[in-house]
């Protein structure tokens, strides 16, 4: 028996208005998250992660052009959601931790107001009852001391605290999703484990959805049940974490984990050569045939379709189609 389907995005295509005219990212995206499952997304800097997190919120900024496509959160297409449908779903069900918690947290107020006002915003409570919620959310989020975290601006908390405040702020109620674009990004090598071991057994512990944005792959690996690879505004590799992590198939799945530097130091990481391609003019058929060693006649011509090369783990590459 399948589990729910939580959230599909279908063929989401998106673009940017700028001064040069309009920038093609996301091409063509598809994606699935099941209910309590978590979900794994990787790719360089610049691959369409970010804009594909902030489409299911639709948070992306005014210049964003959203072409074509759907985004279904349990069977309703959100891009179609009247606003007070919206604002109930970034109330109750989908919450999103962003890279700067400093950015995320408003500096002219104390910790304590900032979740009242959200709380009693959402979910209609009193003071008193709205202050025993968002203490409960500071001590599950594994700070010392929550009544002094509560009484304190950002600014007088450490990056890791901080990122700790916006971890409580994300799973306070009953969320069904959580969405965590790269939420380790500013935190030192030491607290990154700490905050992304406290991430992940909160979301096992509530049994949440959760998308895992990230470049840390072993991160990813050891924390995500799928993995979806993207290149350039295209999902091209996803799959079981262990299957695509053991036995990578596309070849710019195979060269992002050549990346990974080796804990024998034997030998230095492999770049990938070249660079994500220029948005306003990117290449025809496949986006990364300029970058790659095994590049066909047809890739160059049209976008591969995705083929189950073993059970459940898919790939978009012209290799695997003949």
């Amino acid at each position: 028996m399948s589990k729910e389907v939580l959230l599909e995005i279908k063929n989401l295509h998106v673009g940017y208005k700028t001064h040069m005219g309009v920038s093609h990212v996301l091409n063509g995206v598809n994606l699935t998250v099941h209910k309590g499952e978590r979900v794994g997304v990787i790719g360089e800097s610049g691959s369409g992660k970010t804009t594909t997190m902030k489409s299911i919120l639709r948070i992306l900024p005014s210049n964003a052009i959203i072409k074509k496509g759907e985004i279904f959160y349990k069977g309703k297409n959100v891009l179609e959601m009247k606003e007070d449908e919206l604002l109930n779903l970034r109330r109750k069900k989908i919450s999103m931790i962003f890279q700067d918690p400093t950015s995320a947290l408003n500096p002219l107020f104390k910790v304590g107001q900032i979740m009242l006002d959200i709380i009693k915003y959402s979910y209609k409570l009193e003071d008193e009852e709205a202050k025993e919620m968002a203490l409960k959310a500071l001590k599950e989020a594994a700070l010392p001391d929550p009544e002094r975290v509560f009484d304190s601006y950002p600014f007088q908390l450490s990056g890791g605290m901080r990122q700790r405040v916006c971890i409580a702020l994300a799973l306070i109620g009953d969320r069904e999703l959580i969405i965590a674009d790269e939420p380790t990004t500013n935190l030192d090598v030491t607290i990154k484990a700490q905050v992304l071991n406290l991430l992940t057994s909160l979301v096992r512990e509530k049994n949440v959805g959760w998308i895992f944005v990230s470049q840390a792959l072993g991160a990813v690996r050891e924390n995500v049940d799928r993995v979806y690879v993207m290149y350039a505004g295209n999902i091209i590799e996803w799959g079981p974490s262990r299957k695509v992590f053991s036995n990578p198939l596309h070849p710019y799945t195979q060269k992002l984990l050549e990346c990974v530097p080796k804990l024998t130091g034997k030998e230095f990481s492999k770049g990938i050569r070249g660079r994500i391609p220029n948005y306003f003019k990117p290449p025809s058929g496949c986006r990364f045939h300029p970058r790659c060693d095994y590049v066909l006649d047809e890739c160059k011509k049209s976008v591969p379709e995705a083929v189950e090369v073993e059970h459940e783990h898919f790939v978009a590459c012209n290799l695997y189609r003949r």
